[in-house]
């Protein structure tokens, strides 16, 4: 019996980016063919973000940033009808700089 497991195939994995406080910034991650249902979990420094704004969402928005948002963020992504075919995106690193003459978190 062999169990066949479904190749993750992003259509969109979200990207570092360097910010400045204040600002806002977006990631993005989707499937490029989902079978079904698809549930998303956002996470920061692999902990997941329980925020109601981002639940469920393909899209996590962050505004206005803060020194404290710097990390490396990732979606899980779930695939309801493939089994619950669980696929997780690269990580992306958000860095964040306070403004002229301040070092960059992150």
């Amino acid at each position: 019996f062999v169990l066949a497991v479904p190749v993750p195939v992003f259509a969109e994995q979200p990207e570092s980016r360097t910010v400045l406080v204040g600002s806002s910034v977006s990631f993005s991650a989707s499937l490029l063919a989902p079978e079904g249902h698809v549930t998303y979990q956002w996470q920061k420094d692999t902990a997941n973000i329980n925020d109601n704004a981002t639940a469920d969402d393909p899209t996590l928005t962050i505004a206005p940033v803060e020194l404290d948002d710097a990390g490396a963020y990732r979606c899980v992504i779930t695939d309801e009808s493939a089994g619950k075919a669980v696929f997780i995106t690269e990580e992306a690193i958000l860095n964040v700089g306070g403004g002229p003459g301040t070092p960059v978190a992150g």
